[in-house]
Parts: structure tokens; sequence; C-alpha cells
């Protein structure tokens, strides 16, 4: 699940359509219009359960779930593999297999 990593940039995060957004110039609900966050900024990141966060449509991003009266957005059984199957599509479509005539 893309929200077990966090994007790896301060105060930058990911939304659902694969746009990044500076929460620190853009605000914190800058994903709201973009499907939503899917990976939170390495500043604070851990997803977490509660939605209460951007005025109440956004999982909360911090660096301890539990401070903000949740816990660690689990990734669901199956979503695993699925995530891993993605990405090994994207490098067969990224490199496609080049065949030699000789």
């Amino acid at each position: 699940c893309p929200w077990m990593e966090s994007t790896g940039e301060v105060d930058v995060m990911e939304c659902e359509d694969g746009t990044r957004c500076d929460a620190d110039t853009r605000g914190w609900d800058c994903c709201l219009e973009r499907g939503g966050r899917i990976k939170c900024p390495v500043n604070e990141p851990k997803m977490c359960m509660i939605h209460t966060c951007s005025g109440g449509g956004e999982y909360c991003c911090s660096n301890d779930c539990n401070s903000v009266g949740s816990e660690d957005r689990p990734c669901p059984a199956g979503q695993e593999r699925w995530a891993v199957e993605a990405m090994q599509h994207v490098v067969e479509l990224s490199f496609p297999t080049l065949y030699c005539l000789s």
C-alpha cells in the first residue's frame, strides 16, 4: 500500500491522482480536490486511520498516530501483492523487451 511509506520530502504529500503538493506553501488540504492523501511527508510519515484532518476529509499524517487519537492506517490483506504487481506492470511498460534480429 502506498501510504505505508512517506514521500521522502519534508511537508510534501502525494495525492491519489499522483500529484505532489507542498503543505507548507499550499496548505495541508492541498490533496482534497486531488482524490485525497496517498502518502505523507517524511516529517509526518505515518498515515493514521482517523479522517479528521483538513476539515474532516483527509487521513491524518503524524509521527505518532496515538497522539491524534488513532492508530496507523493498515494495509488490507491482499493489497500488498496488488501494489507489487502494479509496480511490475509499470516497469514492464517503461522497459519493454527488445528483440534483436540478425
